[in-house]
């Protein structure tokens, strides 16, 4: 099946890319590399099926793009702007709201009038600063339209009603859990883990806040984080199965579980099992990078008074358990649960961190 990628060159984009080609899909990548990077796609592109354009998913008029999307049966938009911290700077905020709501627009017709599919990436960040476990069907807490870092999610919940109102019968919006491993930005607008390998392979205090909230006994937050192999697995899976009337459903050690028979338009996607506070995860951290030579320590920072950039430290737990419209728990215990998600991640920062050095 040819199928289109867009954000190709990202984060979880590129590993989709390479699952994909691994499955016997034709890829078209596409990825303006404003925040993707060419390296991403070192092993996508030395695969059959893979092809590549250096433009932005909103571009559907250019000829490249015309060229590459026509006949795909398939559009998983992945592009835009990485991450709440990212996001969360209101200098950004204006390109994010008029770019990604454009491109969801966009996309979503394009599939409806061309007979593709359509697989949109959203974020558990939808939710807000609910202190309460959510479910897809219930009423959100985006955050007060002052809050920069409330255009994250209000942007992302847009291009869910874009999806549902322009889009295809055959698409779904996926909300991602907390998704770690290789290739994520660090320090730089990126998830967490990824902050704090990155702190820990330049040799700097691995920082934590204490956030003071009762959510956890440390009081640091809690969070289950999804390897990112999975979550590409888990994204293939519910491609393949748009349009189908039942899932098919897999045995637990594939990685991924599916719980219900018929496809639902929005789901979450998370880790199962593998809840750890951000202190325990800071100090897993810096235990790795010892037994690699590295010295390092963990500074915990007693609330830091900026609320509206310490509200993901407090969120969602599992995107199991708190769901009732879940179509897939990730078993993490197939990757080595979350130690080998912090050391694939920090040999990842590592090398990065050589590779800068060495330039």
């Amino acid at each position: 099946m040819k199928i289109v990628v867009t954000g190709a060159a990202g984060f979880i984009g590129s590993h989709l890319c390479e699952e994909l080609l691994d499955h016997g899909h034709e890829v078209f990548g596409v990825d303006d590399l404003s925040t993707g990077r060419m390296e991403n796609l070192e092993k996508a592109t030395r695969k059959e099926g893979f092809s590549f354009a250096n433009l932005k998913a909103s571009d559907l008029t250019e000829p490249r793009w015309k060229g590459g999307i026509e006949g795909a049966k398939l559009v998983y938009h992945l592009a835009a702007h990485i991450g709440v911290g990212h996001v969360s700077k209101r200098e950004t905020v204006a390109a994010y709201l008029s770019e990604h709501a454009a491109d969801s627009v966009l996309l979503a017709k394009w599939c409806k009038a061309n007979g593709a599919a359509y697989v949109l990436a959203s974020t558990s960040e939808v939710y807000g600063n609910n202190p309460c476990l959510v479910r897809e069907n219930e009423w959100l807490h985006v955050g007060p339209s002052d809050s920069a870092r409330a255009a994250y999610s209000v942007v992302k919940l847009f291009a869910e009603h874009a999806m549902l109102t322009y889009g295809p019968e055959a698409s779904c919006a996926v909300r991602f859990y907390n998704v770690a491993g290789p290739r994520q930005r660090g320090l730089d607008g990126g998830g967490v883990l990824a902050k704090f390998c990155e702190q820990a392979a330049n040799r700097m205090a691995i920082t934590v806040y204490r956030i003071g909230n009762g959510y956890t006994e440390d009081g640091t937050g809690e969070r289950a984080f999804t390897d990112v192999r999975d979550a590409a697995a888990a994204l293939r899976v519910i491609g393949e199965r748009l349009g189908k009337t039942a899932f098919m459903v897999l045995p637990y050690d594939s990685g991924i579980n599916m719980y219900q028979q018929q496809m639902p338009r929005i789901v979450n996607l998370g880790g199962v099992g593998n809840g750890i506070t951000m202190l325990r995860l800071a100090e897993k951290v810096a235990s790795a990078a010892r037994e690699v030579g590295i010295e390092t320590v963990v500074t915990v920072i007693e609330d830091a008074g900026d609320a509206d950039n310490l509200i993901g430290a407090m969120k969602r737990r599992e995107a199991a358990d708190n769901a009732n419209l879940i179509a897939y728990g990730v078993d993490q215990s197939k990757w080595g649960g979350i130690d080998g998600i912090v050391e694939r991640t920090l040999w990842y920062w590592l090398s990065e961190v050589k590779q800068r050095e060495t330039r």
